[in-house]
């Protein structure tokens, strides 16, 4: 069984963009699954959890989707778009901004558009995610006073 999912989703026989884009995929829902429940257990806060589930459940559609269709692009444009302008704004606000580890992430998500989004959309979505990042930044640093 185990082997039969490998050799189909992370084979030799499939490109190294699949093969990049698989494990990338597979690293962040098992890392959204873990925050999903640590989130859970360890802050019990509903808009948290709810956005991490949905956030989880987009990432499991976007998998399987690329790997029926092949478009392997425009699910990484999506989750790329849901992690950088949804997930990682939501998260920095919402818990500390500054504070927290939350601009290593926002890091991490434009890493991530570097790794699977290639040509014209991928520089211009790395340029509007960088200045969001920044802008972010900006907005946290100035306001840290009024957060807890």
């Amino acid at each position: 069984m185990f082997s039969v999912i490998k050799r189909s989703y992370f084979g030799a026989d499939l490109p190294t963009e699949v093969r990049v884009f698989n494990t990338n995929h597979v690293i962040i829902m098992i890392s959204l699954f873990a925050a999903t429940i640590l989130s859970m257990i360890l802050m019990p806060q509903t808009k948290a959890t709810l956005i991490l589930i949905f956030t989880l459940s987009l990432g499991v559609i976007t998998f399987f989707e690329a790997n029926r269709t092949g478009r392997y692009t425009s699910c990484s444009v999506v989750m790329s778009l849901v992690f950088n302008f949804l997930l990682i704004p939501s998260v920095f606000f919402y818990y500390n901004s500054l504070t927290c580890c939350i601009p290593i992430y926002g890091v991490l998500a434009i890493v991530y558009t570097i790794f699977l989004i290639r040509g014209k959309w991928g520089f211009i979505l790395v340029t509007i995610e960088v200045i969001w990042q920044l802008c972010l930044f900006a907005v946290g640093y100035r306001y840290l006073e009024f957060h807890p």
